[in-house]
């Protein structure tokens, strides 16, 4: 009885201070709620919001069914950085807490001279992309160097973000080297955004003689034909990486010994230049990421008759090529005849192991 009685005089003494009491608490619930909401990774046009988790594939829920941030015990302790990007023009307030580098969820391997700096560029102007930015041809050039100086290389990212790289030495790569990249991530994914070889061989050659021609006076350039045919027959030389690099069935072979198809997303690079963001959006579709490659988001350059995207972070060619005249350059026909000869069966392997049509093939 003196415990309740003294509950009631406490009461008595305090009631004057309820009202302010409860006020205050009303008040810091508020400011927490506001501070929690805040740190949420929304995307108001699209009313969705984008997976927390890390270490899953990337996916999609309803914004009433969002969930609260989790960040692994990894993401603590790391470097972190103040991040923004955009996605349908709506800018994603970020926190700078869990910006960290992360290992690439997927790499763009190919082919060569068919549009995969111009792929990279694109992607870049997705708000949950990015790129490393050089190539650094690590699994195969710098893989002495550890896992850990790869990891350095990489972009910061937060948690709802995508790392990615690209490297033009990758699609020829061995199987050994290939192995090397399931030590970084089991589950990468891998582009390859290819081309009819024949023109590929006279892009790569093309592109050689321009580098030669930078800077230099009276360099001195080998003909096409002498490069890619061998003097005792005049047959096709294989061994060239010219020619190597246009064969698309072998060196994807290479590359599904190691990693399930399912892993891997082929580009036709018609489609990528003439219908960007029908291929772009398919490239979101393999990546389950958020569909922001509208067609309003491209216009027609009609200087170097491509479409480029409205983003002012990609440049819409930057081709060495545009500096100088290289037609004197270009192989002459008989030898344009050889190539896709030699390629012909070639290329009927490449889209029967890929369970795709291609005009070239």
């Amino acid at each position: 009885m003196k415990f309740w009685r003294w509950i009631r005089e406490m009461f008595r003494k305090i009631k004057h201070l309820f009202l302010p009491l409860s006020t205050l608490c009303i008040l810091l619930w508020l400011a927490i709620h506001s501070t929690i909401m805040a740190e949420d990774k929304t995307i108001h046009d699209d009313k969705l919001t984008l997976s927390e988790q890390l270490n899953n594939p990337l996916k999609i829920v309803p914004l009433g069914t969002q969930r609260r941030i989790n960040l692994n015990n990894s993401d603590l302790g790391h470097q972190s950085v103040l991040s923004n990007k955009t996605v349908n023009d709506k800018e994603l307030t970020l926190s700078d807490f869990g910006n960290i580098k992360r290992f690439p969820k997927f790499l763009i391997i190919g082919a060569p001279e068919c549009g995969m700096s111009a792929l990279m560029r694109f992607l870049n102007a997705h708000a949950q992309l990015v790129p490393s930015g050089n190539d650094l041809n690590f699994f195969q050039s710098h893989y002495d160097k550890g896992t850990e100086w790869f990891l350095n290389q990489m972009p910061f990212t937060a948690h709802w973000q995508l790392a990615f790289q690209k490297s033009s030495g990758y699609f020829t790569m061995n199987a050994d080297a290939i192995e090397r990249i399931k030590t970084v991530n089991p589950r990468m994914k891998f582009l390859v955004i290819v081309c009819d070889p024949t023109n590929r061989a006279v892009s790569h050659y093309l592109q050689a003689v321009a580098a030669n021609l930078t800077g230099k006076d009276n360099t001195t350039i080998t003909p096409f034909e002498e490069i890619v045919l061998t003097p005792e027959d005049g047959k096709i030389n294989v061994e060239d990486p010219i020619i190597d690099r246009g064969l698309y069935a072998k060196h994807l072979q290479t590359y599904y010994k190691v990693f399930p198809k399912e892993q891997f997303h082929i580009i036709k690079q018609g489609e990528f230049f003439e219908t960007p963001w029908v291929a772009l959006g398919k490239v979101e579709a393999f990546l389950k990421l958020v569909h922001v490659f509208h067609q309003i988001k491209f216009y027609f350059n009609k200087q170097y008759g491509i479409y480029c995207h409205k983003s002012d972070k990609t440049q819409c060619r930057s081709d060495i090529l545009m500096r100088y005249d290289l037609q004197q350059y270009k192989p002459y026909n008989d030898v344009m005849n050889k190539l896709k000869q030699f390629y012909e069966e070639q290329n009927k392997d490449f889209a029967q192991l890929v369970g795709m049509d291609f005009e070239w093939a």
